[in-house]
């Protein structure tokens, strides 16, 4: 008897634990709160948002050549018929319509660059620095994001005009849907992004060798200029143009064919590539 009272006392015990096991967190599964954590984490985040600029239309050109020189007249679809590349014949001939798969792509493309910036601009500010990252490095990672998120606005908006302006994190599914904002609403926060970010990023020279590439201080200085002109502030436009001349930073190369060169990226014209 009492061997089987044992058994019993045991299995309930065993049950009764399980309330509590059932709580904690799955083996192996790392939260956000607890990656966020190191100079390395906020470093490894900042670069991944750099990523989907590369993003090519079906690995072969990037989406804005085709939006840009095709539709624009400065280049024609070519190809055998209607039906070789017929997206960007719609393109050309401005009969897309929502499915037009370059258009998606390139639309789709711009929402992963927003989301890779929102998620460590959410957590970065509050982050501890270490010796990787340090206090001036951290504020030149945020710098660089808001860059960046400026930058994946900017294609949108020249595109599509007005569209949904997200700048938290979207972690739920209830908030997938999002109200459109107007073109004149996300010039304003593409302007306000790149003040932000020309003020804690970096000039081009104090960076290592290693970080050539990433934004500058001329490169936010650069957008500025360009977002301003777009939205017809001359005055604006001419002063961020003046910024970029005084910085000393950057002059023309004797031999212009060298920026399209391996060996002349990020030479002394390049502002960002």
């Amino acid at each position: 008897m009492k061997k089987y009272l044992l058994i019993i006392f045991s299995c309930i015990a065993t049950l009764t634990s399980c309330d509590s096991w059932l709580l904690e967190d799955a083996p192996n599964v790392t939260s956000l709160d607890d990656y966020y954590t190191s100079g390395s984490a906020a470093v490894q985040n900042a670069t991944a948002a750099y990523v989907p600029l590369m993003w090519e239309y079906g690995t072969t050109y990037f989406s804005e050549w085709f939006i840009g020189d095709i539709v624009s007249d400065d280049a024609l679809k070519g190809g055998q018929s209607k039906g070789d590349m017929s997206d960007v014949y719609n393109l050309e001939n401005f009969k897309s319509n929502s499915d037009n798969t370059l258009l998606l792509e390139f639309y789709r493309a711009q929402w992963q660059g927003i989301s890779r910036c929102n998620l460590p601009l959410h957590y970065i500010p509050s982050m501890d620095t270490d010796t990787l990252m340090t206090p001036k490095v951290k504020e030149r990672l945020i710098g660089e994001l808001k860059y960046l998120r400026a930058l994946y606005y900017f294609r949108l908006v020249r595109v599509f005009g007005g569209v949904p302006k997200i700048t938290t994190i979207i972690d739920k599914s209830t908030n997938w849907k999002q109200p459109y904002a107007t073109a004149e609403e996300i010039y304003a926060l593409i302007i306000s992004d790149l003040e932000d970010a020309n003020a804690k990023l970096w000039k081009k020279s104090e960076y290592a060798a290693k970080d050539l590439g990433r934004a500058t201080k001329g490169a936010a200085q650069a957008m500025l200029l360009k977002a301003n002109l777009y939205n017809h502030n001359y005055k604006a436009a001419e002063s961020w143009g003046d910024s970029i001349i005084a910085s000393g930073e950057y002059s023309l190369v004797n031999n212009y064919a060298d920026n399209f060169t391996l060996a002349g990226e990020n030479g002394t014209e390049s502002v960002f590539e």
